[in-house]
């Protein structure tokens, strides 16, 4: 944390020379696999941040907190409507993150993918999420509330092959479903090869293209390297609300987010 001094400091060699700052930051803040050659690239109307570096996002969320001694430190916390909490230390997450992105390996996904997230907010949405950007592809966070319509309309948008989703999410106390959703979603949607469900209590049998999201990181291998990753590859989609029209999907670059986030 910076006091209002430093803060006042740091924002003004921002706005001097926006290059050099953020040179500052990316060295220090990031471990990247490859050094970039060029901190900024702009050809109206592209831009492009950190060019020539190779990194990715989970090896600086995870892997290098447990080379530096932080493997048992705590690195999510969560708590659900009924103030029941959960955590998970930073090698339980990598363990766990591993075998989700072995998981979506096996079932062809790769570098480049779009996934879409229809999950509640949970420590399983955020493994999904870490797996997703630790084999390379690119993930398509959809709010767990909006209708068949509007996540069709966004998998069909980002080209997603897949769709991860939950039975149920709980809103004020009361069980909202969620799979019938993505069912009338992917209704006859030939781009989306499978959808994994996170099963919280059984309720529903699956159909073939669905598989249960705990059988498939259960038989893989806790151990799975970061694809390293272009600055400039996409590393997630975020749209917009769509009410004032057709939703809107923006881009984030590994590089650029990564150290924007930091």
């Amino acid at each position: 944390m910076y006091d209002a001094d430093e803060y006042a400091r740091r924002y003004d060699a921002s706005v001097r020379s926006p290059e050099t700052f953020w040179a500052e930051v990316a060295e220090s803040e990031i471990r990247w696999m490859k050094k970039w050659n060029s901190v900024f690239e702009w050809t109206a109307p592209t831009y492009r941040w950190f060019v020539g570096g190779k990194l990715n996002i989970t090896d600086n969320c995870l892997d290098r907190h447990i080379e530096a001694g932080r493997g048992d430190h705590v690195a999510l916390i969560y708590t659900n409507e009924q103030s029941e909490k959960n955590s998970l230390t930073y090698r339980e997450l990598l363990r766990k993150v591993s075998k989700c992105a072995n998981g979506l390996k096996r079932l062809g996904v790769k570098k480049g993918d779009t996934v879409v997230l229809y999950m509640p907010h949970s420590i399983e949405q955020a493994v999904v999420m870490l797996a997703v950007a630790r084999v390379g592809a690119v993930h398509n966070v959809v709010f767990a509330g909006f209708s068949a319509h509007a996540l069709r309309e966004r998998i069909v948008d980002s080209g997603a092959k897949m769709v991860v989703t939950a039975e149920w999410t709980l809103r004020r106390g009361e069980k909202k479903p969620l799979k019938p959703i993505v069912e009338e979603a992917v209704r006859e949607l030939s781009q989306v090869e499978q959808v994994i469900v996170w099963r919280r209590s059984f309720a529903a049998p699956l159909s073939p293209h669905e598989i249960d999201l705990d059988t498939l990181s259960a038989r893989e291998s806790d151990e799975c390297a970061p694809e390293p990753m272009d600055s400039s590859d996409p590393l997630f989609v975020l749209y917009t609300s769509g009410s004032t029209g057709k939703p809107k999907g923006v881009v984030h670059t590994v590089g650029g987010y990564s150290v924007y986030a930091q």
